[in-house]
């Protein structure tokens, strides 16, 4: 009886530990805070390696399902396309080294994203996917980032510490210049503080949201809607994004039983909302006017039909169509030298043409949907709706495939779910 008691306390601790593991694991992968002289997402795709060697090691092999095969599978017309392509390009006069480099980040961001899904899956798998559920663990993550978000704001010596992680370590001239430039926003402990946060911790409130419907749990809700603050004093993209997700969740949840609670949850929206407002005017002055200088483009917008400011940017002035509209350049505008282009869609056109942005979509929309169609859980159903939806709204702003912690959120998500239908511990 003492040996079973012993047992069972060891699964116990070997079990904490295995999550505690992964939240430390996932939050350095999806933030990505710049700790090391080398990219975070490096690092981690060399321990990834290693990982998935020890898994094949121990498990003599390392087996893939036929649903995730599937989805890999159909990435493959779009990948051949690419490089078939390239002979064209050249013969149009496109210069070779922009399009190796068009390559190469290509290839990195697929290198980062494979083995960090086979290093998860491998993890999931050998525990018999009886770990904190994957969308569970990446709501705590950006709980411990709301509060590394609020010490920054709170304590401004804390947020230098903080943004010099990046300030000393980081390769990346564009956030290093943001840093020093936009004194407004950048609080948090990640190396982008900018719009990669907005969309992954928009992805993230969604579905703290809904997992709030699912479980009837009005806390975890309130918890979504304040993670908000996040996008609030860091990336005007993300809040908007963060707010369209949790109005999907609202539209796409079906149940029927509970009609009531779902107006009761479209007032608690309202009414976080209006204390958003009312907290609005404790906002630090520099943050208060990139804030109210979005939001006054917006109403312009809204009110007049006007493009000002950011929409005039993205929407006027980044519409650069390319020579070669369905085959694209091969390289994105600033390769080509064309000037800086943040817009998703027009980059996507550049790189790989509207064909290629075509054989791109479809296996990305359908994985989502093979989820949406296979899985029970209403849940799973409804994310697999915002996911695809947020995808469209952040192209607008940046091209979402060119960042490896959007990439493992999204894909992730789709993998694990898959796997957990196939083990039947989908709850």
């Amino acid at each position: 009886m003492n040996n079973e008691m012993q047992s069972i306390n060891i699964s116990k601790q070997a079990s904490k530990a295995s999550n505690t593991f992964l939240i430390i694991y996932l939050f350095l992968y999806v933030f990505q805070p710049a700790f090391l002289p080398i990219k975070m997402v490096q690092f981690l795709t060399v321990f990834n390696i290693v990982g998935i060697l020890f898994f094949c090691a121990s498990s003599r092999k390392l087996v893939i399902s036929k649903d995730i095969s599937k989805t890999i599978k159909g990435y493959a017309p779009f990948l051949l396309y690419v490089v078939v392509s390239i002979p064209a390009h050249l013969l149009f006069g496109t210069s070779g080294d922009a399009i190796l480099a068009n390559i190469i980040n290509l290839v990195l961001m697929m290198v980062y994203l494979i083995t960090a899904l086979l290093f998860l899956m491998g993890l999931y798998k050998r525990h018999g996917y009886s770990l904190i559920r994957f969308d569970e663990a990446l709501i705590i993550i950006c709980i411990i980032q709301l509060v590394c978000v609020i010490v920054a704001y709170l304590f401004p010596g804390i947020r230098e510490f903080f943004n010099g992680f990046t300030l000393r370590n980081s390769n990346e001239t564009l956030y290093i210049n943001a840093l020093n430039l936009y004194q407004g926003r950048s609080y948090g402990l990640a190396e982008n503080l900018f719009d990669g946060l907005g969309c992954i911790s928009a992805l993230i409130i969604s579905l703290a949201f809904c997992k709030g419907l699912e479980k009837k749990n009005t806390k975890l809700n309130i918890i979504s809607i304040v993670m908000m603050i996040i996008p609030l004093l860091n990336s005007r993209t993300g809040l908007i994004m963060a707010i369209i997700g949790v109005l999907l969740s609202l539209l796409f949840y079906q149940d029927n039983k509970h009609r009531m609670r779902t107006i009761l949850y479209i007032i608690l929206v309202i009414l976080i909302a209006i204390a958003f407002v009312y907290g609005y005017q404790y906002l630090p002055e520099e943050t208060k006017k990139w804030f109210g200088r979005g939001l006054n483009e917006t109403l312009v917008l809204l009110k007049e039909g006007r493009l000002t400011g950011v929409y005039e940017e993205l929407l006027v002035n980044d519409f650069i169509i390319p020579d070669r509209v369905l085959i694209g350049m091969g390289a994105s505008p600033e390769m080509l030298g064309f000037g800086n282009v943040d817009n998703g869609y027009v980059q996507f056109l550049w790189r790989y043409g509207l064909i290629g942005i075509i054989m791109f979509l479809v296996p990305y929309i359908s994985m989502f949907l093979r989820v949406k169609k296979q899985s029970r859980n209403m849940n799973t159903k409804c994310i697999c709706i915002v996911f695809i939806v947020l995808f469209f709204v952040y192209m607008f702003k940046m091209l979402p495939i060119n960042n490896s912690a959007i990439n493992f959120i999204t894909f992730g998500y789709v993998f694990y779910s898959l796997g957990e239908i196939q083990y039947g511990n989908e709850q």
